[in-house]
């Protein structure tokens, strides 16, 4: 190596040298950095948990419960009326030909987060255990703190919050990263997390009531949801905001200085009694805590991805027609004690992958080469027929909406079931617009055609849809029911409202 080669060499070594020591100073002065700000984000941690603690030592106040809302105080009637003239199954009825969409193919599943990483042992003073918990028709295991869960000692607005002092200060947050890992698996909800956060917390509680909607109470704010508790003599009740209306489920009203919002007292296991009267609560609200709870299903819940099929038969212009059907049993167990909220959100949820799947398989060719009106009129008559008829009251003893997987599932269904599933099969096999028809006892549906048809209609953003009833057997669309011909129903426009 020449000498001009070996200088060039040195420098080379000597450049790469000063920046390797200035990337280490950077590194180090980044990481001096990140540790602030870590211990800044600690300290405000703590600094919020103790000014709520320290709040909820103040002066709680009795405050009123109000009844549960009624959706609909008339009764479903026990039997329905079956249409013999069915005068607009005509040839001479023009309409568009049907054209049948693509069924749609299941979204990747997200996979489980890798698990929370956990202090050591000497580190963490107690350790770590694996609780195994039951949600709906499986299993959850959570590794948690073995102190993770302090004791009440007593109900009073100063037992509360020694509880949330000392729960603020354990390993709790290995808890809520692998409860959104098993949300993004299970493809839950916001209801599905009020669950899945109350299965672990119940049964870290040791069979304690009151501590596990305390912890269920925690884990929601710190999730950032906004969530209050309240107590009646020796019982403790969560009461969650919610972004839809809840029926049958007593609530309370608090206000702030701009606006008031509704908590309702939910009940988080089947059969709980529910909460009568007043009970004693707080007003302010934890910091950050802000989200509602919302009762939308934008993905049915796949939490086994277990599923069960059966046969459903119909007759049609004289032929008896047999569809194959599979449905989430999953959904089923999940959907059996979901809380009643607005028709919305039945109307805007769609059936599990199984369901879909099988629908899409099971109509295509039946529908086939049909007209829009003689393809609406074959689902009509799917929906009128292949189930039995019951009453909620009849079937539940209790008032029970059904999402798509549920009518599938169980043998008999109403006017309102039958409703949602007829919708979900227009919108997605035709790809025509849909509204739900909410009459007093009664849930109907409208349909938009490409073309302009005879027959009972309703208007919905100045167009004309066509009445369809799913209950009422036999008829065709364009046929209402008479004893709701001259009854304005309230529009249930879901598509627009989301």
């Amino acid at each position: 190596m020449n000498l001009h080669h070996h200088l060039r060499f040195v420098l080379v070594i000597l450049a790469a040298g000063l920046s390797c020591t200035t990337l280490l100073s950077q590194e180090t002065e980044y990481q001096k950095w990140l540790k602030k700000e870590q211990e800044r984000l600690n300290q405000f941690k703590e600094e919020r948990d103790k000014e709520f603690a320290a709040f909820l030592k103040l002066e709680w106040k009795e405050v009123k419960s109000y009844s549960g809302l009624v959706r609909d105080e008339k009764p479903e009637p026990d039997k329905i009326p079956s249409y013999e003239n069915k005068i607009l199954n005509r040839p001479e009825a023009k309409s568009s030909p049907a054209h049948l969409q693509r069924p749609p193919e299941e979204k990747n599943n997200i996979g489980v987060a890798p698990r929370a990483e956990f202090k050591t042992e000497s580190e963490q003073g107690s350790g770590r255990v694996t609780v195994q918990a039951p949600f709906v028709n499986s299993i959850v295991e959570f590794q948690v703190d073995q102190a993770v869960l302090p004791r009440l000692d007593r109900i009073t607005k100063e037992g509360i919050s020694d509880f949330w002092e000392a729960l603020s200060r354990v390993h709790y947050e290995p808890v809520l990263v692998e409860a959104a890992a098993y949300r993004n698996k299970m493809k839950l909800n916001d209801w599905g997390y009020v669950l899945l956060v109350h299965s672990v917390a119940d049964k870290l509680s040791d069979g304690s009531r009151n501590e596990s909607i305390l912890f269920t109470w925690f884990l929601l704010l710190k999730s950032g949801y906004d969530a209050r508790i309240g107590f009646k003599a020796d019982r403790v009740f969560l009461l969650l905001p919610t972004a839809n209306m809840l029926y049958h489920v007593p609530y309370f009203s608090f206000k702030d200085k701009n606006s008031e919002r509704l908590y309702y007292a939910v009940s988080l296991k089947e059969g709980e009694e529910q909460l009568v009267g007043s009970l004693f609560s707080y007003d302010g609200k934890y910091r950050d805590a802000d989200r509602l709870v919302d009762f939308a299903v934008p993905e049915t819940p796949k939490i086994k991805d277990l599923s069960e099929s059966k046969t459903l038969h119909f007759d049609y212009g004289g032929e008896t027609y047999v569809v194959p059907i599979r449905y989430s049993r999953d959904a089923v167990q999940f959907f059996l004690w979901y809380p009643q909220t607005n028709f919305e959100v039945y109307f805007s949820a769609s059936p599990s992958v199984q369901a879909t799947q099988s629908l899409f398989s099971g109509f295509r060719t039946i529908l086939q080469d049909r007209t829009e009106l003689e393809a609406v009129n074959v689902l009509l008559r799917f929906c009128q027929t292949a189930f039995r008829y019951a009453t909620d009251q009849q079937q539940f003893g209790r008032e029970k909406p059904f999402f798509p997987d549920e009518t599938l599932f169980y043998d008999a269904s109403n006017c309102k079931h039958r409703a949602v599933l007829f919708s979900y099969l227009v919108r997605s096999l035709l790809g025509l617009d849909v509204v739900g028809l909410d009459y007093p006892g009664h849930i109907s549906t409208a349909v938009r055609f490409s073309t302009d048809l005879p027959g009972d209609s309703v208007i919905v953003r100045d167009r004309k849809y066509i009445i369809c009833d799913p209950t009422y057997v036999n008829a065709d669309a364009g046929v209402c029911m008479p004893q709701f011909k001259s009854v304005k129903p309230n529009i249930i426009d879901f598509a627009h409202r989301q």
